[in-house]
């Protein structure tokens, strides 16, 4: 009888985890993400090198696509915002490149900002 609770508590917590992960991923891929290559410095003159699309789906016909924007310094940005337009038993997604690679470039100024004033902090 002991056997039986132990497995049910161990198949209830493996539910609640894997269900804890999706919700986490699903939240976390809601937000713009950035992060800087260990020990680069980023620079004003960046320019834009790479921008990559993939789809991903996290959750059942809701199809996204996943947008990173990698500078020459370093600095990369990953986006998963997608424009989805619902019809008749059908819908489309697509991205607005243009509106992706400002918010890339904002976020750049940003972490340029951070790392400029995280040095000044450095240098007093």
């Amino acid at each position: 009888m002991d056997t039986i609770y132990v497995v049910a508590w161990i198949g209830a917590i493996a539910f609640i985890a894997y269900y804890s992960y999706r919700i986490f991923k699903a939240t976390w891929n809601c937000f713009d993400h950035s992060k800087i290559a260990t020990n680069a410095v980023l620079s004003p003159d960046a320019i834009i090198t790479n921008v990559q699309s993939e789809k991903v789906q996290y959750v059942k016909n809701g199809m996204k696509f996943k947008t990173t924007v990698s500078f020459s310094d370093g600095f990369t940005f990953v986006t998963h915002k997608t424009n989805r337009e619902d019809g008749l038993l059908t819908y489309q997604i697509a991205i607005n490149g243009e509106e992706i690679l400002e918010n890339a470039k904002k976020a750049h100024e940003r972490a340029l900002e951070k790392q400029q004033k995280a040095k000044e902090r450095q240098g007093n």
